[in-house]
């Protein structure tokens, strides 16, 4: 994935993420939407065949930027743990 950042402020930030959709986005807004700091997340999408997301951070006096790397580094923990609970069920393909 490649993230462009359109614009960035003190208290806010827009960036574009190449390739990627509504599975990620979803999951980043939802996680930061459980930050106290956060005052506004939501990301736009065109077209889904041909337009890339357009997310959208602001923020309530925290860097947004930190904030972006504190929700990756949470969705990256919460994806292990499925994982780990996703492989010790006892399923035949």
């Amino acid at each position: 994935m490649k993230i462009e950042v359109i614009e960035q402020e003190e208290d806010s930030l827009v960036i574009k993420l190449h390739g990627s959709g509504h599975t990620f986005c979803n999951a980043l807004k939802d996680e930061l939407a459980g930050y106290d700091s956060v005052d506004v997340v939501t990301y736009t999408i065109k077209h889904p065949l041909v337009a890339e997301p357009k997310f959208f951070l602001e923020t309530n006096d925290a860097d947004p930027i930190n904030l972006m790397e504190e929700a990756a580094d949470a969705l990256e923990e919460k994806n292990e743990a499925f994982e780990e609970a996703y492989l010790e069920l006892d399923v035949e393909a």
